[in-house]
């Protein structure tokens, strides 16, 4: 974070060089015929736009306890000196305030390695401003501790400026070409820059890109354009080797997603559509023919829920056909097949058909209280509703008996019971497939082994131990419950009421959760970190289909009087 700040110091100092020298063109009210965006190269992972950045920057200073808050953390207040330097080069700069009312500021990341990314700082400029003015701007602002040197590159200036001492400020370069100020601490990301100017083919040309500007709001705080193709590879750098891996790989998530993000006192909202084209193996196409759902799967997740994701599927028999189409192409779908024909041959079971003669709309992923218990396998859950409990249980009990025949077993090992009372027990069964919800609706379920399954009320409940569902029973029957708890109630108000993809974390409950996945600089610093975590109520992220967009609803809530409830004896 401290180094996206530190690129918007420098280039803001460069544009100050700028507004100086174009002031007169604004006073005329000049008009521009540079382009930003068009100097984005095309493999940006993301590119923030701002048509106030200033202000947003202000408001995050004065009105934002969000903010406020992570001043805590040592990184956070270091970007918080540098926001504070900038603001006051802003603040005491007419000229400044006046380049940055007039033009939006963009910001892009890039990948510069495997492990590693960069940033760049575009503004458009006033109609005659050169490059040489920055270089006379900067030049005695350097008050001898560095050095400008100027380069040709694809027959444009490049200038890089570079510390004579290590350490006394972060090398940085510029360019001035077609009216676009381009700034970067990679030398390399500015040439890239430089060179996508003099080409035809940009962002603004891209079919996916095209569709979510158009979606794009006007009165918000910023804009944010997700490239999918290569985000996910940005997004992997956060995450540990196992993880990093996979999310790399998936670049076939989407095309373009588009977010307004607007800034609340005590949250941040993001909405936009994103596009997947339905001619190309994306995943998100899966959820196209598929209606948003209203789901009520919370009444039966713990009121100790770490996470959960949850699908809305209207027809699990075309969610399934348009699955296998976005993994016909690829090795997992292969795999895929064979494992499941390998059932079919072996035992007699056709698993997908078991399955979708009884499911109702709903499917999720569980964790509850990661952060409490150590063994995440044990606190993974996946819930299925069911059309009937008495179908589903018939249909489950005929899917084990063929497997115990083939496989010359007694009926009696893979059934069990669970008393609660003297009045109340509960059936539990041994699954004998370790990871039929992987092997039905795909890698999100990869980790949730669903060795024992039991019901409760119409949902089917599949989990790693005996006890692991017995302590979700006693749960539920105590009525402690994500729908009847009242801090829930009021961070849902802000969702919206059909989706087809929910996500949700609650993030007290999540530290342990996050650690998992996170490489091991974040790990630590969530470790260091967590009484500021637990302060956050919740993340929510929503997906909803529409024709050929697919709405995204994302909700980050802040609350420091919000408090993990203590542990009763059950848990």
């Amino acid at each position: 974070m401290l180094k996206k700040i530190l690129i918007i110091v420098a280039g803001l100092l460069l544009l100050g060089a700028l507004a100086i020298i174009g002031y007169k063109f604004l006073k005329r009210q000049t008009v521009t015929n540079s382009n930003a965006m068009a100097a984005v190269p095309v493999d940006a992972a993301f590119v923030f736009e701002s048509a106030d950045l200033s202000s947003l920057i202000k408001e995050l200073e004065t009105n934002n306890q969000i903010w406020n808050e992570l001043l805590q953390a040592d990184l956070v207040s270091k970007t918080h000196s540098a926001m504070l330097y900038l603001d006051s080069i802003i603040s005491g700069s007419e000229v400044l305030n006046s380049v940055l009312d007039h033009q939006p500021v963009l910001i892009s990341a890039h990948l510069s390695g495997k492990e590693k990314f960069d940033y760049l700082f575009l503004l458009n400029l006033p109609a005659g401003t050169e490059a040489d003015a920055v270089v006379d701007f900067v030049e005695p602002r350097l008050n001898g501790k560095g050095v400008i040197a100027g380069r040709t590159y694809d027959n444009q200036q490049v200038y890089d400026v570079r510390p004579n001492v290590k350490g006394t400020f972060p090398s940085f370069s510029f360019a001035v070409v077609r009216g676009v100020c381009i700034i970067s601490y990679s030398s390399i990301l500015v040439e890239e820059s430089v060179r996508q100017l003099s080409l035809e083919a940009s962002l603004q040309q891209e079919r996916g890109f095209i569709k979510v500007r158009e979606t794009a709001g006007k009165n918000v705080d910023a804009n944010v354009y997700l490239n999918f193709r290569t985000f996910p590879k940005l997004a992997s750098v956060f995450l540990n080797e196992h993880y990093s891996n996979s999310l790399s790989r998936f670049t076939t998530y989407a095309d373009w997603c588009e977010l307004d993000f607007s800034l609340k006192k005590d949250a941040i909202l993001l909405n936009g559509y994103t596009y997947a084209n339905d001619s190309l193996d994306y995943y998100l196409n899966i959820f196209k023919n598929q209606e948003p759902q209203d789901l009520s799967i919370e009444e039966f997740m713990p009121d100790n829920t770490s996470a959960f994701v949850a699908f809305g599927i209207e027809d699990f028999k075309i969610f399934e056909k348009d699955y296998s189409a976005y993994l016909q192409s690829g090795q997992r779908g292969q795999d895929r097949m064979k494992k499941l024909e390998k059932m079919k041959s072996q035992y007699g079971i056709d698993i997908l058909d078991v399955f979708q003669s009884f499911l109702e709309k709903e499917v999720a992923l569980l964790y509850t209280d990661v952060n409490s218990n150590k063994d995440i396998d044990n606190s993974t859950y996946v819930l299925m509703k069911t059309k009937s409990k008495s179908i589903a249980e018939e249909k489950l009990i005929e899917t084990l008996k063929k497997y115990v025949r083939a496989e010359k077993l007694s009926f009696d090992e893979y059934q069990s019971y669970f008393k609660l009372d003297d009045e109340k027990k509960y059936a539990i069964y041994k699954m004998p497939f370790r990871y039929v919800a992987a092997d039905l609706f795909g890698a999100i379920f990869v980790k949730a082994e669903t060795r024992y399954f039991t019901f409760v009320d119409n949902y089917l409940v599949l989990a790693n131990s005996t006890k692991s569902l017995e302590r979700y029973i006693q749960a539920i029957v105590l009525q402690k419950t994500l729908k009847a708890d009242i801090n829930y109630l009021k961070f849902s108000e802000n969702l919206v009421s059909r989706s087809n993809f929910y996500f949700y974390s609650n993030i007290a409950y999540s530290p342990g959760l996050l650690a998992a996945y996170v490489n091991n600089d974040l790990k630590n610093k969530v470790e260091e970190n967590i009484p500021l975590i637990q302060k956050f109520q919740g993340l929510a992220v929503q997906l909803s289909s529409g024709n050929d967009l697919v709405y995204n609803n994302i909700y980050l809530s802040y609350n420091p009087v919000f408090k993990p409830k203590p542990h009763t004896v059950w848990e």
